[in-house]
């Protein structure tokens, strides 16, 4: 047997440089101990699964209590009212409501099934208080609506009021169970949008009447003043017409009162406006002055020539019935002077006949 040295390492050879083969010692297996440590991963395994099973029950056990507690003590309106006016309200799991805000203690925040399940139904409830008041709340805004803004009841007021109302309680709710504030804050938002949307148009109604009103009075007061002219100022009346026209028409137009409203004021001043200016014509031709010549009367009235009136005349003169009326009635003003005259002339003879048959 001959030893050869390697670069590290020593090696046995037999005669002949053949090597030795090395026999390599193995690691001793005990096998009691094998299956005893088996046997303790199983159990352990075993003692976890009763554990989880355990735990489990026990916090559907205590989760159900929590249930239980809340529906046992439920939140009432009159608590909640009084919780919103600074009194304390204890939802339970360490949990405190005061002025709007939750207060929550250093126990609510540890891991419970019992704080989970009794915050959960306290959600609920609050969420159906919370919807009860904002229920009321819209219903009395939807009243004051009815009554006008009397009431104070403008849309500016109404979406202040609920999105201060959903604001409020959508905080709440939102420290308790963020799911049920998000589901509170849709369903204000309905109800809320109809019933801003129903101030709007009963404030559009409301102003609309208003500014009818305002244009109603506009009329009038045109309508006055316009007789007051014919009566006192008649040489004016063709220009102050026309001026009240354009004011009603740019008071149309500003006021918004609608097209039919506007279309049927103005019509009605224009009609107005042409009678007055008739009747002025017609009071000027009963004068005497105009009954000495007829004919150059007939003639100015075709012509629109009539001294201090001729602007209102001429206003007319496209108006072929308004002067066929005024000549209409001129001619029969002359028909019922010449009827006088010979009336008068006949009165005259009678006496003097009746005086020659005495003397006979």
């Amino acid at each position: 047997m001959a030893t050869r040295l390697d670069t590290g390492n020593i090696q046995l050879r037999q005669p002949g440089g053949v090597p030795m083969r090395q026999i390599e010692p193995r690691s001793v297996q005990y096998i009691a101990g094998k299956a005893e440590a088996e046997s303790n991963q199983v159990m352990a395994k075993i003692l976890d699964r009763m554990s989880e099973g355990l735990f489990d029950y026990a916090g559907k056990l205590r989760a159900e209590e929590g249930l239980r507690y809340a529906a046992e003590n439920p939140i009432t309106q009159e608590q909640l009212i009084q919780s919103q006016g600074g009194i304390d309200l204890n939802i339970g799991g360490g949990v405190t409501i005061k002025n709007g805000k939750v207060e929550k203690s250093v126990a609510s925040m540890l891991p419970s099934k019992f704080n989970e399940a009794v915050m959960k139904a306290r959600s609920a409830q609050l969420s159906n208080l919370f919807e009860q008041q904002g229920t009321a709340e819209l219903v009395k805004m939807l009243a004051d609506i009815e009554r006008g803004p009397s009431s104070g009841a403008s849309s500016k007021n109404i979406i202040e009021k609920i999105n201060t109302f959903t604001k409020a309680n959508t905080e709440v709710l939102s420290q308790i169970d963020p799911a049920a504030a998000i589901r509170f804050n849709a369903t204000m938002a309905t109800h809320g949008n109809s019933v801003y949307k129903s101030a709007l148009e009963a404030e559009s109604k409301f102003n609309k009447r208003v500014r009818e009103t305002e244009f109603d009075k506009l009329y009038n007061d045109e309508i006055t003043l316009l007789q007051n002219h014919a009566k006192n100022n008649p040489a004016e009346l063709a220009i102050i017409g026309d001026a009240s026209l354009n004011r009603l028409r740019q008071a149309a137009l500003t006021k918004g009162v609608g097209l039919e409203m506007s279309n049927k004021y103005i019509n009605d001043f224009q009609k107005d406006f042409r009678e007055a200016q008739i009747n002025v014509i017609k009071q000027e031709l009963r004068k005497e002055d105009y009954m000495r010549d007829v004919a150059k009367t007939r003639s100015d009235i075709l012509a629109g020539n009539l001294g201090k009136l001729s602007p209102v005349l001429q206003n007319l003169q496209l108006d072929s019935k308004a002067i066929e009326d005024i000549s209409k009635e001129f001619n029969t003003l002359v028909s019922y002077r010449r009827q006088d005259q010979q009336d008068a002339e006949k009165a005259k003879k009678k006496p003097i006949i009746k005086q020659q048959a005495i003397c006979c």
